[in-house]
C-alpha cells in the first residue's frame, strides 16, 4: 500500500472507531439517538472518496476481489443498520462485533 493509501486507511480506521465509540455512548447512556438508522455510505469512507467511480486500485477491492466492499465486514452493519429501524439494545452486541470485525478487516489491509 502506498503512502497516500496508508493516509486514507487511518482515515477509514479512525472513522470507524468514532462510529463505535458513539454506539457505545449511546448505549450506556441509553440515549434516544438512534444509530442504528445512520446508514454509513460511500460518503463516509476515504477510500470510496479517492476510487469511487470503479473501485479501481481501492485496497479493500484490491484484497477481496469485489467492488463496493462486497464480502466485507461492512456488509453486516448494513445490514444490521438497514433492517434495525428500532433502536434495538438487543442488537448492540451485533452491531458491536461487526463495526470492530470492520476496524480489524482495514487494520489488515
Amino acid at each position: 500500500m502506498n503512502k497516500k493509501d496508508l493516509k486514507l486507511r487511518k482515515l477509514c480506521v479512525d472513522h470507524w472507531f468514532e462510529n463505535l465509540m458513539i454506539l457505545q455512548l449511546n448505549y450506556y447512556s441509553k440515549s434516544t439517538y438512534n444509530l442504528f438508522a445512520d446508514i454509513p455510505s460511500s460518503d463516509d469512507c476515504a477510500f470510496c472518496v479517492k476510487y469511487f467511480s470503479d473501485c479501481l486500485g481501492c485496497p479493500i477491492c484490491k484484497k477481496t476481489g469485489h467492488t463496493e466492499c462486497d464480502t466485507t465486514p461492512f456488509r453486516e452493519v448494513i445490514h444490521l443498520k438497514i433492517y434495525n429501524t428500532k433502536n434495538n439494545t438487543k442488537n448492540y452486541g451485533r452491531v458491536f462485533k461487526a463495526i470492530s470485525d470492520e476496524i480489524n478487516f482495514l487494520i489488515n489491509l
